[in-house]
């Protein structure tokens, strides 16, 4: 955070003085300053500073513009001063796709895709189309989101999940014994009741093969100590 703001700061000062000007005086938010600043990263200084007067001398002409607006009109002036800038900017973002799981309350978890526009937009429309044509109980987000697991796992929703737990805990806990905390790998502590839902689901579908690996930790320090193979 603090170089990107150190980032900003130098871009408004040095290369910006209409879209810093505009900030002082309460024409554009911090947000939207920053957003013209890096629509207009990819080009050379001279050509940054004639995107900055022309979107930014009249700071009035920003009056009842959101977000989006204001980031549209920077692209466009940007590809107009320098589209093969533009386009290489595109080249290099396209290679940092990818793909990242973080956690979500209630045993829920994220998975963000990161992916060029055209392929970003194909895989929202394939889901909406999906929600489009289909006629059951569920929610339309919940039809987008089933979609996506099934198109990408080759799994029905439904079908319980195959895991691979290691639960580092006593065995009581997995016979319902006690109630510690399991934990899930990529993701974190799961409650026990939900691994143990988990494992049952494993255990009833016939295509999975359910297994056990058990570890044996230090009844004190918790150290892990031995593991079957």
């Amino acid at each position: 955070k603090g170089d990107q703001y150190l980032g900003l700061a130098k871009a408004l000062v040095h290369e910006m003085p209409h879209t810093l000007a505009a900030l002082e005086a309460g024409m554009l938010s911090e947000w939207r300053a920053t957003l013209i600043v890096r629509e207009s990263a990819c080009l050379a200084v001279e050509d940054r500073r004639r995107l900055d007067a022309e979107l930014c001398a009249d700071p009035t002409r920003l009056q009842g513009w959101g977000n989006s607006r204001v980031k549209a009109e920077a692209r466009k002036i940007a590809v107009r001063l320098d589209a093969a800038a533009v386009v290489e900017r595109s080249a290099k973002a396209a290679a940092d796709r990818g793909v990242w799981i973080r956690p979500a309350p209630d045993t829920m978890a994220y998975v963000t895709v990161l992916l060029p526009v055209d392929r970003a937009v194909a895989v929202y429309a394939a889901c909406k189309n999906a929600a489009d044509t289909t006629c059951d109980d569920r929610s339309r987000g919940q039809i987008m989101a089933d979609t996506v697991y099934e198109r990408v796992t080759g799994r029905p929703a439904p079908q319980p999940v195959p895991l691979a737990l290691n639960l580092v805990m006593a065995d009581t806990t997995l016979a319902g014994d006690d109630d510690a905390a399991a934990w899930l790998g990529d993701y974190g502590p799961v409650p026990a009741g939900f691994a143990r839902t988990l494992t049952g689901d494993a255990v009833a579908d016939a295509e999975v093969k359910a297994t056990l690996r058990r570890l044996y930790r230090h009844p004190g320090s918790a150290q892990l100590l031995a593991m079957e193979s």
